[in-house]
């Protein structure tokens, strides 16, 4: 994998692997809009119906927490990179894979499109080409 030096960081430590710090210098590089890194979002968010967040609690009747890679949150987009699918890593095992089902499908009633590429995709330049496929599909 092809490493690019940092060019910033948004918060020392916002973005975790190395991958996520690749694809965070292109979108820099490439001028694209600057994305939130390591975005919370939970199931009381105010825009879901009642009875959607009371489905998306725990036992407890806790609010679920999530936390997206990046997020434009002015285009509704999250990316995600899901790392360690070669090494049986959390993005591929069980209870993690059924969790992000879960982020994922309460992204999308939240009104949010996610794009999702490994860390290949990135060091391909697929993922940076999705996104600027993605910007310039909706500026028409």
């Amino acid at each position: 994998m092809s490493k690019i030096a940092p060019l910033w960081k948004p918060d020392p430590g916002s973005c975790g692997s190395d991958a996520e710090w690749q694809l965070f210098n292109e979108i820099v590089m490439m001028k694209l809009p600057l994305p939130r890194c390591q975005y919370r979002f939970d199931s009381a968010d105010h825009l879901l119906h009642p009875k959607v967040v009371r489905a998306w609690r725990t036992a407890s009747n806790r609010p679920i927490l999530w936390r997206s890679d990046f997020a434009f949150l002015s285009h509704k987009l999250l990316v995600e990179v899901e790392g360690g699918i070669w090494i049986n890593g959390g993005h591929n095992r069980g209870k993690i894979y059924s969790d992000n089902c879960l982020k994922y499908s309460a992204a999308s009633v939240l009104g949010y499109s996610a794009l999702r590429c490994t860390p290949d995709h990135i060091s391909d330049g697929i993922a940076i080409r999705m996104l600027e496929a993605w910007f310039k599909e909706r500026e028409k």
